[in-house]
């Protein structure tokens, strides 16, 4: 099975991935606890389901739970560290709690990179199972 079957999963997963954190973000922090400032969540989620359903038509691409799940931990992941660094530490825009909390900003962060690494391990179980190539093996072992 070539890494082409599987790969064409992972981008609108992520999406996906950053649009529900986005949710999450706008939800829990925002609205519920009042410590966050939402940002826009709406485009990545209509990029990752229209991408979505691009790649569900193919039938050349292995539907893998541990691809896709790895992909949407890593798009929250990602999410947390971009917003987290840019609006909260070096722009200053916001804050995770009211006032300038460095503390909280970066825990936000730490958990971001955490999640990318979650679901950076649980992708790559599914490329142990033998769904990629050596290549692709070789080139994510990095």
């Amino acid at each position: 099975m070539t890494d082409d079957r599987i790969a064409p999963l992972a981008l609108p997963s992520a999406l996906i991935g950053i649009a529900l954190a986005g949710l999450v973000d706008a939800i829990a922090l925002h609205q519920i606890l009042h410590w966050h400032h939402a940002l826009s969540i709406l485009l990545p989620m209509l990029a990752g389901v229209v991408l979505m359903f691009a790649v569900a038509r193919r039938d050349d691409v292995v539907w893998a739970v541990r691809i896709f799940a790895g992909a949407v931990l890593f798009g929250a992941g990602a999410f947390a560290v971009v917003e987290g660094l840019i609006a909260h530490v070096l722009l200053g825009l916001h804050h995770v709690r009211p006032g300038a909390q460095l503390a909280w900003d970066l825990g936000f962060v730490t958990i971001g990179a955490a999640l990318m690494v979650a679901g950076f391990l649980l992708g790559r179980s599914e490329i142990s199972r033998g769904h990629m190539s050596p290549a692709t093996r070789r080139a994510l072992a990095l």
